[in-house]
């Protein structure tokens, strides 16, 4: 097996959903995100991950 390679799949593996969500938008110095740039802000997008595992029940995971 290659060192990049995954192992290859089986019955009943787990596996996860991601899912991106829209977060809001930053205000921020352009020179914070940039080397050599200007004090001028931005405005951006951020992002938020759901995960969900395949094997959790609704959606839910307990413990």
């Amino acid at each position: 097996m290659d060192a990049h390679s995954l192992p290859p799949p089986f019955d009943e593996q787990a596996y996860t959903y991601v899912s991106a969500l829209e977060a809001g938008h930053l205000n921020v110095s352009l020179s914070l995100m940039a080397a050599d740039q200007s004090d001028d802000p931005i405005i951006f997008p951020s992002l938020a991950f759901l995960l969900r595992h395949s094997k959790a029940i609704s959606g839910l995971c307990s413990t």
